[in-house]
């Protein structure tokens, strides 16, 4: 089609297809966009794009509420596994195990560079 549109423009008409490709391959994209467009009429309608039911973050007053809410149920939550394990495990038994936790982070505080918590995942170099 590209051929045909050189051929009404220009009087060139390639002699086979692997010369109109090579003519083809030698024009920026953008101009054999522009030429195809034009000779086969016109650019397309224009479009419209709409959208519905966007986002509406709620007031701060609101999400401060929200957010503690959320740590209420969560204290709520730990309070409610600690005295399960409580009567599991027993009393002496949670303590030595909260005691045992507590060396092992203070241990990870005292190396070098200190406990530093979650750090982002690393890349596994093959």
């Amino acid at each position: 089609m590209l051929a045909h549109a050189l051929l009404e423009v220009s009087n060139l008409k390639p002699k086979d297809s692997e010369e109109a490709m090579r003519v083809m391959d030698a024009i920026p994209a953008a101009i054999i966009n522009r030429v195809f467009r034009i000779w086969r009429g016109s650019f397309p309608p224009s479009q419209r794009f709409t959208v519905s039911k966007l986002y509406k973050a709620p007031a701060p007053a609101a999400y401060v509420k929200r957010i503690e809410e959320d740590e209420d149920r969560e204290n709520v939550a730990h309070d409610k596994t600690v005295r399960e394990m409580e009567n599991k495990f027993g009393m002496q038994d949670v303590e030595d195990a909260r005691e045992i936790d507590n060396r092992i982070l203070a241990a990870a505080r005292r190396r070098e560079g200190g406990f530093k918590g979650a750090v982002p995942a690393t890349e596994d170099k093959l």
